[in-house]
C-alpha cells in the first residue's frame, strides 16, 4: 500500500471528519443525546485526526485498555521504556561532556512521575547524591521507586518543592528535563489565574492555553530574566545548570508544533541573560546533536552554563 504525504493525507482526512462530526450532530439529535455528550464525541474525533496527522499515533491513543491483550500492554509497556532508555542516554552523554564527576551533588528539578535526568545518571554509573525535586508529593513517590525498581545505586533524596524556592540550592549541578515549557505555562497561569493542574486532566482545555499562550505578545520579557537571576543562584560557585527542551511527543501529538519555537525563543533569551549575569554558556557539548532511537537533541534545545566560570571536573 503506497503511503500517502502529509499533504496527501490531512485533505481528506479533516474533511472526513467535517462529515463524521455533522453525522454524529445529526445522530445526537434523532436519539435525544445531549449537547455535552455530542461536543465530546466530536471533540475526541477532532484529536484523533490530529494524532494521525502528526504521525504520533504510536505514542498516544484513545484505543480502550483491554486486560486480556496482553500483546497490546507489553507494547505500550517497551515503547515507554525505550523512550526513557533513550532519553536517559542523552542525559548521559550531556553528563561525560560536561566532565560532571561520579561524587557530584545533583539536583533534577521537576523530576515528574519518571526521573529522566536520574535515570541517565543511572546508566553512567554516579556516586553522588541525586536529589529529586518536584512540588507533586505522588509524582516524587513514584520516581522514586522508579529509581529502585531500576536498581540505581547512588543515594536519592526527595524534595517537594519548586526551582524557585530557597531550599533547592547549593548544588554542584542542577539539571532539568523539559522544565522550560512548563515554567513557561506556569507563569502564564499565574497571571491570568489559572489553575494549572487542571489542564492536563482536559486536553482541549491544554490547547485552548497554550493558544493563548503563543498568541499573547512579550510573554517572555518579565519571565525570563527572572528565570536567570533564580538559576544562578542554584549552585555553587563552579557548578554548572543544564536544561534540556526536545521537541515534545505530546505537542506534536496535540498540534502545538508553534510551542517548540517559543521554548527555543525562550532558550535563546535564556542563554543572553545568564551571561549578562555573568554565567558561562557551555558551548562544547557534543557536535550539532544527539540523536537516540527516536529523539533528537540539537544545541537550540539547550541551555548549559557554569556559575563562575570554572573550567575543572566538578
Amino acid at each position: 500500500m503506497r503511503r500517502m504525504t502529509d499533504s496527501q493525507l490531512k485533505s481528506p482526512l479533516l474533511l472526513g471528519v467535517d462529515r463524521a462530526s455533522s453525522r454524529v450532530a445529526r445522530l445526537g439529535r434523532n436519539y435525544r443525546f445531549n449537547n455535552l455528550e455530542v461536543d465530546r464525541f466530536v471533540a475526541d474525533i477532532g484529536l484523533a485526526s490530529r494524532r494521525l496527522i502528526s504521525r504520533e499515533y504510536q505514542q498516544s491513543t484513545f484505543r480502550p485498555r483491554n486486560t486480556l491483550r496482553i500483546p497490546d500492554r507489553t507494547e505500550e509497556l517497551f515503547s515507554d521504556l525505550a523512550f526513557y532508555w533513550s532519553v536517559g542516554q542523552i542525559w548521559s552523554s550531556l553528563a561525560q561532556a560536561l566532565r560532571v564527576s561520579p561524587t557530584a551533588s545533583i539536583a533534577e528539578i521537576g523530576c515528574g512521575h519518571v526521573p529522566k535526568v536520574a535515570i541517565g545518571f543511572h546508566y553512567l554509573g554516579v556516586e553522588g547524591k541525586v536529589d529529586l525535586v518536584d512540588n507533586d508529593a505522588i509524582a516524587l513517590e513514584r520516581a522514586s521507586r522508579f529509581l529502585q525498581l531500576i536498581g540505581a545505586r547512588f543515594p536519592v533524596g526527595v524534595l517537594q518543592a519548586t526551582l524557585f524556592d530557597e531550599g533547592v540550592s547549593g548544588y554542584d549541578c542542577v539539571f532539568a528535563n523539559h522544565l522550560l515549557d512548563d515554567l513557561i505555562l506556569d507563569h502564564f497561569c499565574k497571571l491570568h489565574g489559572v489553575d494549572a493542574a487542571k489542564l492536563y486532566e482536559r486536553e482541549d482545555n491544554y490547547l485552548e492555553v497554550w493558544r493563548d499562550i503563543i498568541a499573547t505578545p512579550h510573554l517572555l520579557d518579565d519571565f525570563v530574566p527572572v528565570l536567570a537571576d533564580t538559576l544562578v543562584t542554584k549552585v555553587r560557585p563552579g557548578g554548572v545548570v543544564l536544561l534540556l527542551d526536545y521537541p515534545s511527543f505530546s505537542h506534536r501529538a496535540l498540534g502545538l508544533t508553534e510551542v517548540i519555537g517559543l521554548v527555543r525563543k525562550a532558550t535563546r533569551l535564556l542563554r543572553d541573560a545568564i551571561r549578562a549575569r555573568g554565567g558561562d554558556i557551555v558551548t562544547d557539548l557534543p557536535a550539532a546533536s544527539i540523536t537516540v532511537d527516536r529523539i533528537t537533541v540539537t544545541q537550540d534545545d539547550i541551555v548549559a552554563f557554569r556559575r563562575g566560570g570554572a573550567n575543572d571536573e566538578l
